[in-house]
């Protein structure tokens, strides 16, 4: 007979070992300064562990965010992180009680949904989420990027090298980006402190790196750019035919031509042959200013964010919309019964209203009704994924003239993008 397995909220005595699980998941080598290093940022009651006779195999942790929505309102999220089992324990069912006592810690917390970035894309689905933000990494050939002459001589590039001034710089500017891009997570004083540590490359931050910040003509701070430099040596002197790569980590302006404009300095830098932009949106602005917009060479697009709705008004109500109309929602969550229920979407100058519907009528409100699951809502939420893609494949059902006003209800002019790991 099976081990039973039981899932609990660790002590601060039992954490080392939940941490150590977790690690051993994810096949990473643990010191003891590693333990502990960003508790300060993972609220106690937040923090899950499995066990069975033989002890803790496994764990998980959750930050508290703000979650921009389309239009630039926040609602709280719970991102859960460090999601691991111990190999020797897998397919115990660990992962299964886990996820489900997330889920029920995160509806008693008072959570808009549940969001988390996947290891692997194929494990959460299962769970009720659904792809919300995509990235992807672009290279660029530095010699053969150009943007129209004069284009971008208004701005001014300075580097940063106090980590306090430029905390200082850097956190105004990506809290008015997220205002205006659906899918961001606000950042404080401490998040940035792990981003612009000084340590080892990590997950948080790039250890080492520069810090470029744009300047506008009035010397408004308008945008930054965070990199490093890989030098390729070719003989032991370290000497040889240059080719040094420029790996960029994030770029966020607050214009477009400022984007192009740290680009263009990157692409300047005289040992640099070749840019690698690691996260960046699906479709950045520089491409509409380059004389030759191939050059911006897509290496890879993935699955970034994914969003497992929780509370259905908060999330509807709480977002923009560029039409108005009305849809009755029939929705279904894999794993909460109670969850299962039909809404009313209400749009109207924009704002929207949300009442539960006890009694649907199928035939009278047909041209009314679309129905779909967790997994469904949490891509189209954010405005990522076209619910009129879904339909193509059944995961939005509805007749052509629910689906199609329900489409253009969820359109949103930004793509959702999700630049902060956690």
């Amino acid at each position: 007979m099976p081990d039973k397995v039981e899932v609990f909220c660790p002590s601060l005595a039992e954490w080392p070992a939940v941490h150590r699980a977790i690690e051993d998941g994810f096949g990473s080598a643990v010191t003891a300064d590693d333990i502990g290093a960003r508790d300060h940022l993972r609220p106690a009651e937040r923090r899950l562990a499995v066990r069975d006779d033989d002890g803790i195999f496994g764990g998980c942790f959750a930050y508290e965010f703000g979650l921009s929505m389309p239009g630039g309102a926040r609602v709280p999220v719970a991102g859960l992180g460090g999601v691991s089992i111990s190999p020797p324990s897998q397919g115990k069912g660990g992962l299964r009680h886990m996820m489900q006592a997330h889920l029920e810690n995160s509806l008693a917390l008072g959570d808009a949904a549940s969001v988390l970035m996947a290891s692997e894309s194929g494990l959460y689905q299962r769970f009720g989420y659904g792809m919300a933000t995509e990235m992807v990494q672009w290279q660029l050939p530095v010699r053969e990027f150009s943007v129209p002459t004069g284009l971008v001589d208004e701005f001014t590039i300075r580097l940063i090298h106090d980590r306090a001034q430029a905390i200082s710089i850097l956190l105004p500017i990506h809290e008015k980006a997220v205002n205006t891009q659906p899918g961001g997570i606000d950042r404080d004083d401490d998040w940035w402190q792990q981003i612009l540590s000084d340590d080892t490359d990590s997950w948080f931050g790039r250890g080492p790196q520069f810090v470029a910040v744009a300047y506008d003509a009035n010397v408004n701070a308008c945008g930054y750019a965070l990199y490093k430099m890989d030098a390729k040596a070719e003989t032991a002197t370290g000497h040889g035919r240059v080719h040094s790569v420029c790996k960029v980590s994030e770029i966020v302006t607050l214009e477009p031509q400022a984007q192009v404009a740290l680009i263009k300095y990157m692409a300047s830098i005289g040992m640099a042959r070749e840019l690698i932009w690691e996260l960046a949106p699906v479709r950045p602005a520089v491409r509409h200013y380059m004389a030759d917009p191939r050059q911006l060479w897509q290496q890879a697009r993935l699955d970034m964010m994914w969003l497992r709705p929780l509370d259905l008004p908060a999330l509807f109500c709480n977002r923009s919309y560029g039409v108005e109309g009305q849809v009755i929602i029939d929705y279904c969550d894999p794993i909460f019964k109670h969850l299962c229920k039909a809404w009313r979407l209400t749009v109207d100058n924009g704002s929207a209203n949300m009442e539960e519907v006890t009694d649907v009528n199928r035939s009278t409100n047909a041209g009314l009704l679309v129905a779909l699951d967790s997994v469904a809502l949490g891509s189209l939420i954010l405005g990522g994924t076209r619910a009129a893609e879904l339909a193509t494949v059944g995961a939005v059902m509805g007749t052509d003239e629910s689906i199609h006003l329900f489409d253009r209800l969820m359109l949103c002019d930004v793509a959702p993008f999700n630049l902060t790991k956690f």
